[in-house]
């Protein structure tokens, strides 16, 4: 799919800013590897989906709040000629391509879209950028449970792609590898040696930057064994 009139926006922190905000209990090595994992897992998706990215790091944000931050961001992207917009972050593993390119196609339809996480927030955020600036994002209630419905009571025509987990805490990863089967089987791996000791190596394909990585394979603790 391509589009010259839809941006994807990867909104994100930096590696420093991330770790501050949610470590998962790693130290910086081991969260180092599972941030640059997760940026590469993301950018790899959207050019997979063919549209144009844009990507602002914490450290090129402007703002006090997070919508401040958000709203200026939708400026930047309006400024280079795109009519609308899909915002993403990090933290969603399931996103996948054809959620991306089914956003734009809802897009150029004349809908919002919204990709609504498991905890009431968005893992996506599709916009009509004509429209956005009478959007009062700063007025949303970002980070809590109710970013969904808000968002649904501002923006018009809104369409909700599949309900996706994001990662936040160490018990979001234990039910992600224990309960949810999106992943392909590289990505699972690398998680588990992320968050594991360590008993052997095997060789997955993960699915983006083709290449085969060595990940190490464990034996996880009962609540982790799927």
């Amino acid at each position: 799919m391509s589009s010259n009139k839809t941006a994807v926006l990867f909104f994100s922190r930096t590696l420093k800013d991330e770790f501050k905000a949610k470590s998962f209990g790693l130290n910086r090595t081991g969260f180092s590897s599972l941030y640059k994992f997760f940026v590469n897992k993301t950018l790899q998706t959207v050019k997979d989906s063919g549209l144009p990215l844009i990507e602002v790091y914490s450290n090129e944000q402007v703002g006090d709040t997070f919508g401040e931050r958000l709203t200026h961001a939708l400026k930047t992207v309006a400024q280079q000629g795109f009519e609308s917009v899909i915002v993403i972050g990090n933290d969603a593993p399931e996103l996948s391509a054809s959620d991306i390119q089914k956003a734009g196609m809802a897009l150029q339809k004349g809908y919002s879209v919204l990709g609504r996480d498991d905890r009431g927030g968005v893992y996506l955020l599709g916009v009509d950028l004509s429209e956005a600036h009478a959007i009062d994002f700063e007025s949303i209630r970002w980070h809590s449970d109710s970013v969904h419905h808000q968002l649904s009571g501002l923006l018009n025509n809104v369409i909700d792609l599949k309900t996706r987990l994001d990662l936040n805490t160490y018990e979001d990863v234990n039910f992600l590898l224990r309960f949810k089967s999106t992943l392909n089987r590289g990505v699972r791996l690398f998680l588990r040696n992320i968050f594991y000791h360590t008993t052997g190596t095997i060789r997955a394909y993960l699915g983006f930057n083709p290449f085969a990585v060595t990940v190490r394979v464990v034996r996880g603790p009962p609540q982790f064994a799927f």
